[in-house]
């Protein structure tokens, strides 16, 4: 590995000052609990059972008294609310009518109740309904002021069906519709998530928003093709929202029951929370009904209690923890109170309780989430680890003939009032207790004495390189990440442990005996002597310390796991030094000399008898130290996610790439997600950990987790260069809590910029004592990392089927959807549709008058398509008189391309603003001639023509895999920012395929993306402008080179490398490594290679491209090519 340049102190503090973190944030954060009693006036009076009753709340507070919970709460009382803040969703006519209810007498209620579908009143339903819309706002507001980071409101009557101007399954104020108004209104909330997990759907929070970017409606819920309550059409998953809230509204439909944990996970983790990374709301609001929770009456799902804490890990990294969490419904009480109960704990920032092992998702979800990723992809770029199958056709959703939905138009005059709900007698309410208590006794809770162990010691700081001060792996690391956490007060809330040594007998646990004696004897040489070792190494120093460090670091990991599996601390950190996962089983490499994760993994599974352990690796380099100890070993789960550079990043083995899963018995547990693009960051490693990370570790299901936690993929890193920041450590962190009961240890790896290691451990640490995550921005992964995540996925899922959708979508030019449905925008649509139109109409005559012409043309075409083969390539000579017609045309806009197959367009349809003589349309059957049209068997011949992918100039797109660069602000059918193509230009031919200009022919031949080019996109490496070693370069001597020359140590000819101090040639490291050799021992670090002519600053660790360095590139380039560089010739 390169050798950086150490920053100066100025600059660590321009560094520091980018990555810190708000003070505020620093400091532990309460959760609110707002709970009165009021609601116990509210019951039916008529009818002894109904389950929305008192007793849900009652013993959902209990359960949190009963887990000492709500003495680690802040209360917040409920208030009524008043009548502006209820009419801010709700019709005045209709709270006046609520008005009469305490002059009501018993039958008069039950009349009045009629009017509505599945509701009770009491004299008190109506204060009863305020209190809780009043005690919701009050735990928001507590939020937005920074009293409380988040929060639950045990309170009732519930609120998500209740719509603008009627009660609804018991709801009579939609508590969350109104908070979330309140929030964007009042609050200053920009970006509201509403997640709605009761087993109904919330149709009244959903019309609130329809049409509303602000608020992103999320609801799972059962469904059964419209057979479930509420019976609505626009419960299915193709309502995705109108005008500007297309995309905004999204319906995850279940049609079957006794689903469970790993179908709502597989919703979570493929739909929820990609969107809602790339949303990035600013608050979270939870509709959180537990009717899908196991033993529930009424949702008949199988959702574990516990589980309920797990989903409120996930969303909890977002909007810097602000969730506000509301009780819908819930039925069978002992199931419900639990579940209640569990949430609070999760949202005081305990650790998740130890769960089953997930498993492959129902098939009906896979079709479901298929289908819901096909509608919902136009308008999320985050949604793009599918790909497209043209073969694949969309069809809408399935209507049964037995369904009949509810609808204004059939909406009965009077609703039963009596028997509505589902009925169980005292035995088999008993017995269900039953079976929900026997999943509670499964139950196991992290109540470790101390949440987090922290061990750290100066010791490891004696191991030093002696020869080069700037060397990467410092002794300084460990002490400003140590005093990273005691500026932050991180170090008081931990539990502070000893340093130890680890034994030999610990050391062999991993490493043999040979390896460790050569470790003892090396301890023994004098420093002068180990220079000597240190070339039988892939990069390694040594020192007479190095040994004693080494047992330091591999020591201090133990005794933080022993704290953690003896229960004294509920997870740990641990800062050691030298690092561990590149260390082999018999050598050292890349700083490494014994592998401290794999021998704490060793160590847990000797002494604790730990059956599975995850151990995943961030580090920026691969650990092929860890992978090579647990290759075949099923017991160890290794997960690694690193840059690759198609095999040319340290330690350069293609061991490091995706198809590597393990052998024999360890087959499917070795998984790496390798990077092969520089400039990762935060949305690439988020969508790995929700793509793939967790996916695989929940099925794993873990003991334990331990993190090699190396800080070289950190922004501001000199030999990782990516870009991932403090805070998405952090978020990672958070998601892990869920494994294992909490019990995650992090040891440090690697990480050589000290304030960026510093800010992000640190980050770390707080998230593991509870602390919030700072925000991120919109999240979407570029293109690269999406190619590599999805070959992961595919290979993967046949080990882990809980990677259930790596799988291709259907094409956007092949849906076969309605207009009339809102899973397609219509307006956009229709645009579309007739430059589509327009361009096969002017085709068809153009073919009809102009045959001959196209003849004349095909020397200036590159043929593509069904025809032959070959490509057609329009150029701006040719567009005026080239017939083209476009079987599957694509539009590109402000938002991204948008497909229209030729069977989509309707017949009835006029053409608006073209030619009026065409008359209409091309008719939906191509088997049907239509006026004004080509036939079937023309426009069959048409449409082998030319089968082109339109965008912008030089802009080239893959149809199959439908990528999106993380930096494009292009999405596909969206209607916001879309451009009126029809008038742009006059030509709508023209304007279609954007050829104001010719293209470059170079350009287009290499398929090169110009914009891309221009932005310094489309290098392997973009090299820096500058650096402050230029000042080192001298002049060739005489001013020419030899680029013939071999290398000065051992006379290799291949890949040879010129320094551009004293001009001595030596080899590559990927022969000898020569010239980094040179390079340590002259502090020379400007280098010319006579492969292809870059230059490379050894202490900045980059490519570097500036004036200064034209002398010698010019005279390399007259010794290689005979000729001088061409903008000097």
């Amino acid at each position: 590995m390169a050798t950086p340049k150490r920053k100066s102190k100025q600059d660590e503090t321009k560094m520091m000052e980018k990555l810190t973190i708000d003070d505020k944030s620093l400091a532990p954060s309460a959760t609110g609990l707002v709970y009165d009693t009021f609601h116990e006036n509210h019951y039916s009076l008529w009818e002894s059972y109904r389950q929305e009753c008192p007793a849900r709340v009652i013993e959902s507070y209990r359960q949190c008294t009963e887990y000492g919970l709500v003495e680690r709460c802040i209360p917040i009382p409920a208030r009524r609310a008043t009548d502006e803040e209820i009419l801010a969703n709700h019709d005045p006519e209709y709270l006046e009518s609520l008005r009469a209810l305490p002059r009501l007498g018993v039958e008069e209620l039950e009349e009045f109740a009629s009017k509505f579908h599945g509701v009770f009143f009491t004299r008190d339903t109506l204060d009863a309904a305020r209190i809780a819309v009043g005690g919701a706002l009050n735990l928001l507001d507590s939020i937005a002021e920074k009293r409380v980071r988040n929060g639950m409101a045990l309170l009732r009557p519930p609120g998500h069906h209740a719509m603008h101007n009627d009660a609804c399954g018991y709801c009579f104020f939609n508590n969350a519709a109104i908070a979330a108004q309140h929030a964007v209104t009042s609050l200053g909330f920009s970006r509201v998530l509403v997640v709605d997990w009761d087993v109904h759907h919330g149709q009244g929070t959903q019309y609130s928003f329809y049409k509303d970017p602000r608020v992103l409606y999320f609801s799972t819920h059962r469904y059964e093709h419209g057979r479930f309550w509420p019976n609505l059409r626009e419960s299915d998953y193709d309502f995705i929202g109108e005008g500007e809230g297309v995309g905004y509204n999204i319906n995850v439909p279940l049609n079957k029951t006794g689903l469970g944990n790993s179908e709502f996970f597989a919703v979570f983790s493929n739909v929820l929370l990609p969107i809602a990374y790339e949303f990035s709301p600013d608050l979270v609001i939870v509709s959180c009904g537990y009717d899908a929770a196991f033993g529930d009456p009424e949702g008949e799902m199988e959702v574990s209690p516990d589980f309920y804490a797990h989903l409120i890990n996930l969303l909890s990294p977002l909007a810097d923890g602000k969730l506000c969490v509301l009780l819908e419904g819930g039925y069978c009480i002992k199931s419900l109170s639990h579940a209640a109960a569990l949430t609070v704990r999760a949202l005081l920032g305990d650790a998740c309780p130890v769960i089953e092992k997930l498993h492959e998702p129902d098939r009906v979800i896979t079709d479901v989430l298929r289908n819901l990723l096909t509608v919902l992809r136009p308008h999320w770029r985050c949604l793009q680890l599918q790909g497209l199958d043209r073969e694949l056709v969309y069809l809408p959703p399935i209507q049964p003939d037995d369904v009949i939905f509810e609808t204004c138009e059939n909406k009965p005059e009077r609703y039963d009032t009596h028997n509505v709900d589902p009925f169980r007698t005292d035995d088999e309410k008993a017995e269900w207790d039953s079976k929900v208590q026997i999943l509670l006794n499964k139950m196991v809770l992290n109540n470790a004495a101390s949440r987090t162990a922290l061990v750290y010691d100066k010791l490891m700081m004696r191991h030093r390189c002696y020869t080069s001060a700037s060397h990467p792996e410092r002794p300084e690391r460990i002490e400003h990440i140590y005093r990273q956490h005691q500026n932050w007060g991180l170090t008081e809330r931990c539990l502070l442990l000893p340093c130890r040594r680890a034994s030999v007998d610990e050391i062999k646990l991993v490493h043999d005996s040979k390896w460790l004696d050569f470790m003892i004897e090396l301890s023994e040489k004098k420093p002068r002597l180990l220079k000597d070792y240190e070339d039988s190494f892939d990069s390694i120093y040594l020192s007479p310390d190095t040994y004693d460090c080494s047992r330091l670091a591999a020591g201090s990991l133990l005794n933080v796991v022993d704290s953690v599996l003896q229960a004294e601390a509920g997870n740990g950190v641990a800062i050691v030094r030298p690092p561990g996962h590149h260390a082999e089983v018999h050598s050292a490499c890349g700083f490494c000399f014994f592998n401290n994760v794999a021998i704490a993994a060793k160590y847990a599974i000797s002494k604790y008898k730990v059956s599975r352990i995850l151990i995943l690796d961030w580090d920026v380099h691969h650990g092929n130290g860890i992978q090579n100890m647990f290759y075949d070993d099923p017991s160890v789960l290794y997960i690694s996610i690193h840059r690759y550079d198609n095999g040319h990043f340290f330690p350069g083995s293609e061991i490091a790439d995706y198809d590597k899963m393990g052998d024999g018995p360890g087959e499917g547990y070795n998984i790496n997600i390798p990077w092969n693009a520089k400039k990762m960051g935060d949305a690439e490693y988020i969508a790995a950990f929700q793509q793939v990370v967790l996916p695989v570790a929940y099925q794993f299901n873990p003991e334990l987790v331990l993190v090699a936690a190396g800080f070289d993929a950190a922004k501001g890193d000199p030999i990782g260069q990516f870009n991932v920041t403090p805070a998405a450590y952090g978020h990672m962190t958070r998601m892990l809590c869920g494994l294992a009961g909490g019990r995650i240890v992090l040891a440090l790896e690697g990480g050589y910029n000290l304030t960026s290691i510093s800010i992000s451990l640190a980050t770390c640490t707080k998230v593991l004592l509870g602390d919030s995550c700072s925000p991120l921005p919109p999240l979407v992964p570029c293109k690269s990392a999406v190619k590599s995540i999805r070959k992961v996925m595919k290979l993967q899922q046949k080990y882990w089927p809980v990677i259930c959708c790596a799988t291709d979508l259907p094409a956007v030019d092949n849906w076969t959807a309605s207009l009339s449905t809102p899973s397609v925008n219509k307006s956009a649509l229709m645009q579309d549709m007739q430059v589509a139109s327009s361009l096969l109409l002017t085709v068809k005559a153009k073919i009809e008058e102009k045959f001959e012409q196209l003849t004349d043309a095909l020397n200036s075409l590159t043929i593509t398509g069904d025809l032959d083969e070959e490509a057609i390539k329009v150029t701006a000579d040719t567009k005026e008189s080239l017939a083209v017609v476009f079987s599957d045309a694509k539009v590109e806009s402000a938002k991204g391309p948008v497909s229209v197959g030729i069977e989509a367009v309707n017949a009835e349809e006029k053409v608006d603003g073209y030619d009026r003589a065409a008359q209409s349309l091309p008719n939906t059957d191509l088997n049907a001639p239509s006026n004004g049209c080509a036939t079937s068997s023309e426009a069959e011949e048409a449409s082998k023509v030319v089968s082109r992918e339109v965008g912008r100039a030089g802009e080239r797109r893959s149809a199959d895999e439908g990528l999106v660069d993380a930096d494009e602000e292009t999405i596909e059918l969206g209607e916001a920012a879309r451009p009126d193509v029809r008038h742009t230009a006059p030509d709508p031919l023209a304007t279609f395929l954007q050829l104001d200009t010719a293209p470059d022919p170079l350009a287009a031949f290499l398929q090169l993306d110009t914009a891309a080019a221009q932005a310094d996109e489309m290098f392997a490496v973009v090299p820096a402008p500058w650096c402050p070693h230029l000042e080192c370069v001298t002049a060739p001597p005489g001013g020419e080179l030899d680029t013939q020359r071999p290398c000065l140590t051992c006379g290799d000819v291949e890949e040879n490398w010129v320094c551009l101090t004293c001009y001595e040639v030596h080899c590559g490291r990927f022969m000898h490594a020569h010239m980094l050799q040179h390079s340590e021992s002259t502090a020379h670090p400007m280098t010319l290679s006579f492969s292809d002519l870059s230059a490379w600053c050894y202490a900045c660790g980059c490519y570097v491209h500036h004036d200064t360095l034209l002398p010698a590139m010019r005279a390399a380039h007259s010794s290689k090519f005979g000729e001088d560089l061409p903008q000097f010739r």
